[in-house]
């Protein structure tokens, strides 16, 4: 009876301590994700060198891809601005030292003279390198309503 009380002690020991795990993972790669908001509202080129991986990938929703280089780029000349996102129904999933997030956000902004508001379905891929969390991909849908 005593080992089987150790047992379970332990076994509750190690999932509350994944547990803590997780939700600290969960709290750094929303803070990444806040981060990258921040960035393309502003414009902020040297954000989106820090969180971005060096082989980036996006796919927008116009089906075009983009690396790094392309977003930052993008940043610099002020081509790419996100005046607001708010986002909603956000879902962060972590596997070990890979983070999942999906969210819809209602946005408003331009690509050069393109209007691009409206409802978004997105999804994020990180990878945490060393102590950071950098996005490695995004992927955008633009909602279509009927």
């Amino acid at each position: 009876m005593k080992q089987f009380l150790l047992i379970i002690t332990c076994i509750a020991f190690i999932s509350i301590s994944l547990n803590a795990q997780n939700n600290t993972a969960e709290q750094a790669v929303s803070k990444t994700l806040q981060q990258l908001h921040n960035a393309l509202a502003k414009s902020d080129a040297a954000i989106l060198e820090k969180i971005f991986a060096d082989t980036y990938f996006f796919s927008d929703p116009g089906g075009v891809t983009h690396n790094k280089k392309d977003m930052v780029e993008y940043a610099k000349g002020g081509n790419f601005k996100v005046e607001s996102s708010i986002p909603s129904d956000k879902k962060i999933t972590v596997y070990g030292n890979t983070a999942i997030i999906t969210e819809h956000a209602t946005e408003k902004g331009h690509v050069g003279d393109e209007d691009i508001a409206g409802e978004y379905r997105w999804i994020f891929i990180l990878h945490k390198e060393g102590n950071e969390w950098k996005i490695v991909s995004m992927q955008g849908t633009k909602i279509i309503k009927p």
